[in-house]
């Protein structure tokens, strides 16, 4: 009768494999969760143009502040309380504090643009899909 088991070199081959396996994985498990995590800023930020809108509509001009748009838009674990500025350039700002980089809707194209900000990852914009500037 002989023994059973497995060898030193069979155990070391799958301790590699599992290494090369999770080499591969796990970044692109992390982009995945930045990618969600955005979402909800754009979400956020989609809101806000709607109110924006509507409030351009009933007045004439954008709402100066978030306090007199009909939206309730509270801080999450990703980003904080948006931020509505009416400027040249947008009606509205959110910053992931979780990821460092800030998102904002452009005026009259209502695009969504992307800054990078101190200790993101490199190019944070680019790889969720936003213009950086």
């Amino acid at each position: 009768m002989g023994l059973k088991g497995f060898t030193l070199m069979e155990l070391v081959v799958v301790v590699i494999i599992i290494g090369v396996l999770a080499t591969v994985a796990i970044p692109s498990y992390q982009l995945h969760m930045i990618k969600v995590r955005d979402m909800e800023g754009v979400h956020a930020l989609t809101v806000l143009r709607e109110a924006q809108e509507r409030y351009k509509v009933e007045n004439s001009v954008y709402a100066g502040s978030l306090a007199v748009l009909d939206v309730d838009i509270a801080a999450s674990d990703s980003f904080g309380v948006p931020t509505v500025s009416v400027g040249p350039d947008h009606l509205a700002d959110i910053t992931n504090n979780r990821d460092n980089y800030t998102i904002w809707i452009e005026s009259g194209s209502f695009r969504i643009n992307c800054v990078a900000l101190a200790g993101a990852i490199a190019d944070v914009c680019g790889k969720i899909g936003h213009p950086s500037f």
